[in-house]
């Protein structure tokens, strides 16, 4: 009785081994990546009408107090005229505090309305002026909507000001 428990204890033991050296290839040693997966997001495309919208922010980053500007490009491929309204709308997420019970709450800080009228094969751009000044620390999002549809077009975090401590950061 004792030999057949030693027999099925090592028979256990070495198809535990053989599974998990077969099931796990990778390194169990937890090393930092630095050439990890990179996540390149294109501008997203909104589809309404036959066209195509899209919105980018007319730089990449912005400092505490200046006021964004965003572009909207806007292409109709099809081979008949469309008009149609879109509404773009930036909000404001307040800096999270490690202290605070409930979470950064957004808010809508800026929104403006732009009538499409697009010819077939017809190319536009508008450039808008948010008249928002920036604050510090804060995310902000733009979001495109026409009709029962919206999209987050895109967004960026403004810097904390100088000498101001940083706020915790935050992975998309």
């Amino acid at each position: 009785m004792k030999r057949q428990l030693q027999i099925i204890a090592t028979s256990a033991a070495a198809t535990t081994a053989l599974l998990l050296a077969a099931l796990w290839p990778m390194s169990l040693n937890a090393t930092a990546n630095p050439a990890g997966p990179a996540a390149v997001i294109a501008t997203p495309v909104f589809k309404v009408n036959g066209c195509e919208l899209s919105l980018r922010p007319t730089k990449a980053d912005y400092a505490p107090g200046e006021t964004p500007q965003v572009e909207v490009r806007m292409v109709n491929p099809s081979a008949a005229p469309a008009t149609f309204e879109a509404v773009v709308t930036m909000t404001a997420q307040e800096p999270g505090s490690e202290m605070s019970r409930r979470g950064p709450v957004s808010q809508q800080v800026w929104i403006e309305s732009i009538p499409v009228s697009l010819a077939a094969g017809e190319t536009k751009l508008a450039t808008l002026d948010t008249h928002t000044k920036l604050q510090a620390g804060y995310r902000m999002r733009f979001v495109l909507k026409c009709k029962d549809q919206a999209i987050v077009a895109g967004g960026f975090k403004v810097p904390a000001a100088p000498g101001a401590a940083a706020a915790p950061a935050e992975e998309e």
